[in-house]
């Protein structure tokens, strides 16, 4: 059985996050108002709020991004040698499951910064 079908679906993730990541990196939304980037009530608050966040988001997807591709082209691998089709497929789905933890905890320490940085004021 070969993988390549789970190497493409197990990298949507991390492509789509390394691929946001840098557009907010070199090009964060300006706009409050705009329908796309990290939305929250907090970064809302203020300009000063949303760009930091928007930029902080960019760092963290690019990097998580990057670092989710290698696992995933390491564990496709280990999976396509075992040959063992079962764990093909729920190797990759399962990756694709832990792949949103990041997602989760991107937010989770975005807030953070921000809320350290309203201290801070």
């Amino acid at each position: 059985m070969t993988s390549i079908p789970y190497v493409f679906i197990a990298l949507i993730i991390p492509i789509m996050m390394l691929i946001y990541g840098t557009i907010f990196t070199t090009h964060p939304p300006k706009n409050r108002q705009a329908l796309f980037g990290f939305r929250t009530p907090r970064s809302m608050e203020s300009q000063e709020n949303w760009l930091t966040a928007q930029k902080e988001m960019g760092k963290l997807w690019s990097r998580i991004g990057l670092i989710e591709i290698i696992l995933v082209f390491v564990l496709e691998l280990f999976f396509t040698k075992t040959g063992n089709p079962v764990l093909i497929v729920y190797g990759s789905l399962g990756m694709m499951a832990v792949q949103v933890i990041p997602l989760i905890a991107s937010y989770i320490i975005i807030e953070r910064k921000l809320k350290n940085a309203d201290k801070k004021k």
